[in-house]
């Protein structure tokens, strides 16, 4: 009973401490450089609205990758197995894009730094625009048929 009871309230201090300790950190950090913190809630605030509007692209993203979970299992729950196999052929569909994606991203790394640290920011804007609709991932993906 005791060595239960450790053991829960063990995993509660480690659960605790994963919470509270990179949120401790960052505030010790910002204490010691001098950093104010005011809570506010201003819906109008221009600051706000820019990251509503750069958070909606991920928030729908997260949303489609549990869709997608939801669709598969409601569509493959008649036969035994039938989630597993295509949960299966949907990680290997995704082999080659991940695969050839960060090829891709890694050996145009250096020269993306390169353009961005000389400052040549149009450059460098139309250049990562251009490709990542050319790079070999995308050519493998379906809409592409």
């Amino acid at each position: 009973m005791a060595a239960a009871i450790r053991n829960r309230l063990a995993s509660l201090w480690r659960a605790g401490g994963s919470i509270v300790g990179p949120f401790l950190a960052s505030v010790l950090g910002a204490v010691k450089i001098g950093t104010g913190y005011k809570p506010s809630f201003d819906i109008f605030n221009p600051a706000f609205r820019e990251w509503v509007k750069l958070s909606v692209p991920l928030m729908l993203g997260v949303s489609l990758v549990t869709a997608d979970d939801w669709i598969l299992r409601h569509y493959a729950s008649s036969g035994i197995g039938d989630i597993a196999r295509l949960n299966y052929a949907k990680r290997l569909f995704a082999v080659p894009i991940a695969v050839l994606g960060q090829a891709t991203g890694q050996a145009s790394l250096p020269f993306f730094a390169r353009l961005f640290n000389e400052k040549r920011l149009k450059e460098f804007a139309t250049t990562v625009n251009d490709s990542s609709t050319a790079s070999p991932p995308h050519r493998f993906s379906p809409q592409d048929g």
